[in-house]
C-alpha cells in the first residue's frame, strides 16, 4: 500500500482555482460519495481509504492506494471532475507527496507550520474535525487514522513545548486587526459580521477583543445568526435585510461556509447613494470567497481577501519564526515514529503466518504424541501441551523481535521475504502494507 497526498494552498495556487477547489459542506459530501464509488466500483488503483482536508488556506486529498501510478492519475482526475477543470489547468497548481513526504507534510500543516498565518491555533481543530468526517464518511480506515492522531499529538507538541503559538492569531483575528487599521477606534464603528460558523464565532470575537461595543450578524438562516448574536450581545438580521446592513456599515467582515458568492455588485451598487461618500471596507474570509471582485470596481469600496491578510502587522510574528527550528525537529520526531509504525505493520502478516505455522505444527505433534502415549490423565495432557506452547514462544521470541526491530530500517520486506521462503509461509495477502517506508526516505525529505 502507498500513502499518497494531493493538494494546493494559499503559498502556490492562486486564489481563483483554491475557490473551485474548495470542499466544504455540500460539496465535500459529493466528494466522498464520489470516493466511495471508485472504492466499491474502480478497483483500477485499489483506493482503500481517504481523508480530505479542506480550509480556508488549503484543500488536500489523503489517500491510501495499492498502486500508486494509477492512484496519481485517479486522485487528480477526481479533483479535476469536482473543481470542473481539466486536469492540465489544474495540475500546475497542485503538489503532490507520497509515503513519508505525505507523512511529514501533515505533521508540518497540524504543527501550524504551513499555514497562511504562522502557528495559527484554528488548523489544530481542522485536521481533527477533517479525521472525524472522514470517518463519519466511512472513507478514513486504520492507517490514515493512526497518521491523523499522530499528526493531532504533533500539533500539540509543537504549541506545548514550543513558541510557534505564541501570541498567534487565526485568519479571523488578523481580520479584525486588519478592520481596526483601516477604521482606527472601533468603539463607535459600524461592523456587520455575515455568517454564523465557527469562523464567524472567532471574528466576532476578534472583533471585540480589538474594541468592538456591538455589531450586528446577519446569516441566511436567521435562526443561527440569532444564537452568534446572543454570544456577544451583538443584533441578529434576516438576510432580506441585507441590503439595509450594507447601507449601515463601515465594514463587513464576511465568513459564511457557502460555495458560492453571497455578495456581488447587485447587492452593494444600489445602496452607495444612501452612504453620503462613507467608504465602505468588505473583508473576505471565506474560502471560495463570499464577496464578489466587482465590488471593488465601486466608488468608495475596498475589498480585502484571504491573499492580503497576512501582510497585516504581526508584532509576535519573531518570537514564532524563532521557534520553527524545534518545531521541525518535533515534527520530524512524530514523522519518523509513523513511519516506524507503518513499518512494522508491513511484517505484521509474516509474524501472523509464522506463528500459526508454528502452532499448527506444534499441535500436530501434540496429538501424534497423546495417541501414541494412549490413555494419560489430564494433568499429563496440560503439561505436554504447556511444553508445546513454550517451545513455541521461545522458539518465534529471537525471529520475530528481529523481524520487528527490522522494520524500522529499510531490512523489513528483505527479512519478511526470507522467512516467507524459509519456512514456506503463505501470507496473507492485503495488509495493510505490502513493503516498508524506508528511513532513508525520510532523510531526503528532511534536506529538501
Amino acid at each position: 500500500m502507498t500513502i499518497l497526498l494531493v493538494g494546493l494552498n494559499a503559498h502556490g495556487a492562486n486564489i481563483p482555482v483554491r475557490e473551485r477547489m474548495a470542499l466544504s459542506g455540500e460539496a465535500q459530501a459529493a466528494a466522498y460519495d464520489r470516493l466511495h464509488d471508485m472504492t466499491v466500483y474502480e478497483t483500477c488503483a485499489g483506493l482503500r481509504e481517504a481523508v480530505i482536508v479542506s480550509t480556508c488556506n488549503r484543500t488536500e486529498l489523503y489517500a491510501v492506494v495499492e498502486d500508486a501510478d494509477t492512484g496519481w492519475q485517479m486522485l487528480v482526475g477526481l479533483l479535476a471532475e469536482l473543481s470542473d477543470l481539466t486536469p492540465a489547468v489544474l495540475e500546475p497548481e497542485l503538489y503532490r507527496y507520497e509515503d513519508a513526504s505525505a507523512v511529514r507534510h501533515l505533521m508540518r500543516v497540524a504543527a501550524g507550520l504551513d499555514s497562511l498565518v504562522l502557528g495559527e491555533p484554528q488548523i489544530l481543530g481542522q485536521v481533527l474535525q477533517s479525521m472525524e468526517d472522514a470517518q463519519a464518511a466511512g472513507a478514513c480506515g486504520p492507517l490514515l487514522a493512526h497518521l491523523f492522531s499522530q499528526a493531532l499529538h504533533a500539533g500539540k507538541r509543537a504549541r506545548s513545548e514550543t513558541d510557534i503559538s505564541r501570541g498567534s492569531i487565526s485568519v479571523s483575528h488578523v481580520a479584525a486587526l486588519l478592520t481596526r487599521e483601516r477604521l482606527g477606534d472601533l468603539s463607535a464603528a459600524r461592523l456587520l459580521v455575515v455568517g454564523a460558523g465557527e469562523m464567524a464565532r472567532l471574528a466576532a470575537t476578534a472583533l471585540r477583543d480589538n474594541g468592538a461595543t456591538s455589531f450586528s450578524v446577519i446569516n441566511r438562516t436567521h435562526r443561527r445568526a440569532q444564537a452568534l448574536a446572543e454570544q456577544f450581545g451583538a443584533r441578529a438580521l434576516h438576510w432580506s435585510a441585507l441590503g439595509e446592513a450594507l447601507a449601515w456599515a463601515d465594514a463587513v467582515i464576511s465568513a459564511t461556509g457557502a460555495p458560492h458568492r453571497v455578495i456581488g455588485r447587485g447587492h452593494v451598487e444600489p445602496i452607495l447613494c444612501r452612504r453620503a461618500g462613507r467608504p465602505l471596507l468588505f473583508v473576505d474570509i471565506a474560502m471560495p470567497g463570499d464577496v464578489d471582485r466587482a465590488v471593488e470596481a465601486l466608488p468608495g469600496v475596498e475589498l480585502v481577501g484571504l491573499d492580503a491578510l497576512h501582510t497585516t502587522l504581526d508584532n509576535t510574528r519573531s518570537q514564532r519564526e524563532a521557534a520553527v527550528p524545534h518545531v521541525e525537529l518535533i515534527v520530524s520526531e512524530e514523522t519518523r515514529q509513523v513511519l516506524d509504525w507503518l513499518n512494522a505493520r508491513a511484517v505484521l502478516p509474516t509474524i501472523v503466518g509464522l506463528r500459526r505455522w508454528a502452532e499448527g505444527l506444534a499441535a500436530s505433534e501434540v496429538e501424534q504424541a497423546l495417541s501414541r502415549l494412549g490413555p494419560v490423565d489430564a494433568h499429563a495432557e496440560k503439561v505436554v501441551r504447556q511444553m508445546a506452547s513454550r517451545l513455541v514462544n521461545k522458539l518465534l521470541h529471537p525471529p520475530t523481535t528481529h523481524l520487528k526491530r527490522s522494520a524500522t530500517g529499510d531490512q523489513g520486506a528483505l527479512y519478511a521475504e526470507v522467512v516467507n521462503v524459509l519456512f514456506e509461509l503463505e501470507r496473507e495477502h492485503g495488509g495493510p502494507l505490502e513493503r516498508t517506508l524506508p528511513l532513508p526516505e525520510l532523510a531526503l525529505v528532511e534536506q529538501n
